[in-house]
């Protein structure tokens, strides 16, 4: 992917009526976002952020980001999403 612009912006991103910080903090309010990035391009736009996740923490890195994913996806944001896991806290 070509990065044509690279937008450092607030981590409480309104897209509608939520935030993407919201929906983290719904999931377990332990979670940490940070770095959070929006880049466009032509042909895409992509929503990264890393996410730091408590040692204690039950759900595998993959669960989380799928119930990430489904979170934003169904509130209509149509970005691609990456997720970067710092492990865990």
């Amino acid at each position: 992917i070509k990065k044509c612009k690279e937008l450092k912006i607030n981590v409480m991103l309104l897209t509608s009526d939520f935030s993407v910080e919201e929906i983290i903090k719904e999931l377990d309010d332990r979670l940490s976002m940070h770095d959070f990035r929006l880049i466009k391009s032509e042909k895409i736009e992509k929503l990264c952020f890393d996410l730091a996740v408590p040692y204690d923490m039950g759900q595998c890195y993959e669960q989380l980001q799928e119930k990430i994913e489904k979170q934003l996806l169904e509130r209509g944001l149509c970005h691609h999403i990456e997720i970067r896991f710092d492990g865990k806290i």
